[in-house]
């Protein structure tokens, strides 16, 4: 009888009380929580890094060819304008440069200049506030265009040597893909080709253009030019071909130059012009001698246009550049709003540049000059 007690008493305490069940449960819970919980913070981590890393490769892409340009820039003392930059007004329908699959128009793109106090025109004028990141360049940014001389490449033909020859960088608001492609912002880089060997390609070459940004020419319309839709024509200026995309969600671009006074100091002279002791904003910068050259948008573009008021003139001493990138997953969060935006609690120009600024992420690097206007 004793033996049969002790089996019974050594069967339960072999076993698990319900407390201790459900201590081992909670136990267990807790661990998978933690486990669950840091797997999900690496993952996040490794997104985010995964994301700073393809838009720095990206901006990196950018920034350093906007540099070989920008260093390697033609200048000459002259009434010809041969560095310019401008602010476009708002966009309308195709934009200012008429890219057949452009679509500027709409309530919930990008917010245009007069969408304040949270539109896309912020210069820095606000309380003397210099710092570039926070700056924003109009509703499809700058327009920048100027001649470079880039160094030989390995091809043997004559376009792929040292020449000068005219660039164009600008942001439009297109499809990619095909018809049903979601809208995207892109940074296009467009080059014309230095001259030509036929009558064709000689008429709508650098050399055959001049080398006045502001003239009757082929780099403002490309009905002006020969062939404008041809690649490397002089019309790419204005309006760039899907083959010149240098980068995909770039939401906004721009430049401040610094020009050099009699006594060498860097004085800001675009977008705020700030070298008569004021802070005036100003829409366009024009490299030349000639005071009174009227922005050639005057002719040819639907969003407004520009006087002599509306420019600095001066020689580029120094230009920084700004770039801001969209992460992967903010060109789709951009993509998804712009698409519906009642999702996101209604279409306000705010909202947008909070999804934005939340989003993306700003790039600068200050180039010198290298050349010296002549």
């Amino acid at each position: 009888m004793k033996s049969l007690f002790h089996k019974r008493s050594a069967r339960r305490a072999s076993a698990f009380t319900i407390i201790e069940l459900l201590v081992a449960i909670t136990i267990t819970a807790a661990i998978t929580t933690l486990m669950v919980t840091i797997v999900i913070n690496v993952l996040n981590a490794w997104s985010r890094s995964s994301a700073t890393l393809t838009v720095g490769n990206q901006a990196r892409v950018i920034l350093d060819r906007l540099a070989a340009d920008i260093q390697g820039a033609a200048l000459k003392r002259s009434g010809d304008v041969m560095f310019a930059a401008t602010i476009p007004k708002d966009q309308t329908a195709k934009g200012d440069a008429g890219v057949p699959d452009a679509d500027w128009s709409g309530a919930y793109v990008k917010p245009g200049d007069t969408a304040s106090p949270n539109g896309s025109l912020y210069l820095g004028t606000t309380l003397g506030n210099r710092d570039l990141e926070e700056y924003r360049f109009g509703q499809a940014g700058v327009w920048l265009r100027l001649f470079s001389v880039p160094a030989d490449n390995s091809g043997t033909a004559l376009n792929d040597f040292s020449a000068p020859r005219a660039i164009g960088y600008q942001i439009v608001r297109k499809q990619v893909g095909s018809t049903i492609a979601p809208y995207t912002y892109q940074l296009f880089r467009s080059e014309v080709r230095p001259f030509g060997t036929n009558p064709s390609t000689k008429q709508a070459s650098t050399f055959a253009n001049g080398y006045d940004l502001f003239g009757t020419n082929g780099y403002n319309d490309p009905a002006l030019s020969s062939g404008g839709a041809n690649l490397a024509d002089a019309g790419v200026v204005r309006r760039p071909r899907a083959e010149y995309v240098l980068g995909d969600g770039v939401i906004d671009f721009g430049v401040r130059i610094f020009t050099r006074s009699n006594t060498g100091v860097l004085e800001e002279a675009f977008p705020v012009d700030r070298r008569g002791g004021g802070a005036i904003v100003r829409r366009v910068f024009a490299a030349t001698t000639d005071t009174t050259k009227v922005h050639p948008n005057n002719a040819l573009s639907n969003s407004g246009n520009f006087t002599t008021a509306d420019t600095s003139y001066g020689y580029p001493a120094v230009v920084e550049v700004m770039v801001r990138v969209l992460t992967p997953s903010g060109v789709e969060i951009m993509q998804a709003y712009e698409d519906d935006p009642t999702r996101f609690g209604g279409a306000t120009a705010s909202k947008w540049w909070d999804l934005a600024l939340a989003n993306s992420k700003v790039f600068i690097r200050r180039i010198e000059v290298q050349s010296k206007a002549l």
